[in-house]
């Protein structure tokens, strides 16, 4: 799997996301306006790595840093609750019973989504918790969104542990 530099974001990456480029909005943006060419023009490929690497790199370090790749539209379903809204979604994350982990990312699945620039990213891993002996399986599946900036966001995501 590709890891890329944080800086590398920041700096001379096409592959940007709203965390990176975009002040949060209090508005959602509106899902009719077309993204720019170059958005649709992405690799899925690279644009999935990308974000895999930034979001569990975030999510093991700094859950509530994950708030500005998600919008008022966003949905997540973790375990089967659905919580919709940024603010909703990093206040469920930032909650969970448990401060430290560790993300081994196994597999990571992507395709284009749409004539509009999305991508649906699926990813599968072990997720270990501090002080706990065994890992637990997970399975995630992302739908980012592009935005007009050339950037992306979180529309959809879906966590479900697997149990064996």
């Amino acid at each position: 799997m590709t890891h890329f530099p944080k800086t590398h974001f920041q700096t001379t990456n096409p592959l940007t996301f709203i965390s990176q480029t975009q002040p949060k909005k209090k508005k959602p943006q509106n899902l009719s306006t077309a993204p720019s060419t170059a958005t649709r023009r992405m690799d899925p490929d690279a644009v999935s790595k990308a974000f895999v690497d930034h979001y569990y790199t975030t999510f093991d370090t700094n859950r509530a840093g994950l708030a500005n790749l998600y919008q008022e539209s966003s949905m997540l379903t973790f375990e089967g609750q659905n919580i919709q809204g940024s603010a909703n979604i990093v206040a469920k994350l930032t909650s969970l019973p448990f401060q430290q982990c560790k993300h081994t990312i196994t597999t990571v699945d992507c395709q284009p989504s749409g004539s509009s620039g999305g991508v649906l990213v699926f990813v599968s891993g072990n997720l270990q918790l501090a002080g706990e002996q065994h890992a637990l399986k997970f399975s995630q599946m992302f739908h980012l969104w592009p935005t007009p900036q050339s950037s992306f966001y979180v529309l959809n995501d879906i966590f479900r542990l697997n149990y064996a």
